[in-house]
């Protein structure tokens, strides 16, 4: 099996995607700025969130181009409503990045060369997207 069929059918699944959410929104950093602009973590994951890590899959799987989150886009509206500073949108799709990889560390399913390919696919999609987002941002 492809590595890339393998990862997505891996977090392609409703306890993963769950596990993945918790570890986004409950990163100290994300918790910090949600907190300080009064975002509900529940109401990010439902009209943000999810979304999000549903595009990023489609992205992975090659069925959507980077750069083109709608959703993202959506949400960069809602953080510079609340005025929330380019730093702390990097930490934020930070977080994201975070919990996948911890992941993939986690997972034993994945071989070490496994690992570092995913890592280096992960890291890649989320630079492309971040820099997208942030020229959007302060665009």
């Amino acid at each position: 099996m492809a590595l890339s069929k393998k990862f997505v059918e891996k977090i392609d699944d409703p306890s993963v995607i769950a596990k993945l959410m918790k570890g986004w929104v409950d990163d100290k950093a994300v918790s910090d700025i949600f907190r300080k602009i009064n975002l509900d973590k529940n109401y990010f994951i439902s009209y943000f969130g999810l979304k999000i890590l549903d595009y990023f899959i489609l992205v992975f799987s090659q069925k959507a181009e980077v750069g083109s989150c709608p959703y993202v886009e959506k949400f960069v509206e809602y953080l510079e409503e609340h005025h929330v500073s380019v730093g702390d949108v990097f930490l934020i799709c930070s977080g994201l990045k975070k919990s996948i990889i911890d992941f993939v560390l986690e997972d034993n399913d994945f071989t070490i060369e496994e690992k570092k390919q995913l890592f280096d696919d992960i890291y890649a999609i989320f630079d492309m997207n971040l820099a997208g987002v942030l020229n959007k941002f302060v665009g």
